[in-house]
């Protein structure tokens, strides 16, 4: 009977991997599904983004892009802490 071989993960690999990509870290610690979401969901920012970029000059619009600029830089620094936890 063979024992079961345990994969050490380094924190590093998957800090540096999740700066590469959003959620290539946590598919790197096992965690696939948390980070499709993650990689998908800062996906929909680009979008989201350039629509906004498209419409009329207005407040309304720069703060929209301000908040979209927040939701994917949290996101991002989500997906880095998590990977090294």
């Amino acid at each position: 009977m063979s024992a079961p071989t345990v994969s050490v993960r380094s924190p590093l690999v998957a800090v540096i991997l999740s700066l590469l990509a959003t959620g290539l870290g946590q598919i790197y610690c096992g965690h696939i599904v948390r980070g499709l979401v993650l990689f998908l969901g800062s996906l929909l920012f680009t979008p989201a983004i350039l629509m906004a970029a498209l419409l009329p000059p207005s407040t309304a619009v720069l703060v929209g892009l301000g908040l979209a600029l927040l939701g994917v830089l949290g996101i991002y620094i989500f997906a880095i802490v998590d990977a090294l936890l």
